[in-house]
């Protein structure tokens, strides 16, 4: 009786070590791929402000300042590479003018790619939320 009731209790301590080991790494493994990716956007973060610069924004300011439409196809392109390299969804800046969120540039799908379609210059954010606003 008394080994049955140490082998019992033998594997009830396994079975909860294991338990906590797996949620011990389950919890690791998840903090490390957070990590990856606030690496992945905070990099995708600089390069966009280095890469853009403040031309884009200024142009609400200063109309004179307007980029051709080649220059901003090329800074789309620049972004969507970049976008590709740092194995992000998408890149994008966006300026607040008259209550609104624009966009001011953007990486390009491959929908957007294939039909070399550009969005237009200064889109509005429809879908911005609260959390936008602020950032």
């Amino acid at each position: 009786m008394a080994r049955q009731y140490w082998l019992s209790t033998g594997g009830v301590l396994l079975v909860l070590m294991l338990a906590m080991l797996s949620g011990y790494h389950y919890y690791e493994s998840r903090g490390q791929a957070l990590k990856k990716i606030d690496q992945r956007l905070f990099a995708g973060a600089t390069a966009l402000r280095y890469s853009v610069g403040d031309t884009l924004h200024n142009q609400w300011l200063n109309p004179q300042s307007l980029l051709s439409e080649q220059q901003r196809h090329d800074a789309a392109i620049r972004l969507t590479q970049l976008c590709n390299d740092l194995k992000l969804k998408d890149l994008y800046t966006l300026v607040k003018h008259d209550g609104g969120l624009y966009f001011t540039i953007s990486s390009l799908t491959a929908e957007e790619l294939a039909a070399e379609h550009y969005p237009s210059d200064f889109e509005l954010y429809e879908n911005a939320g609260p959390d936008d606003y602020t950032a």
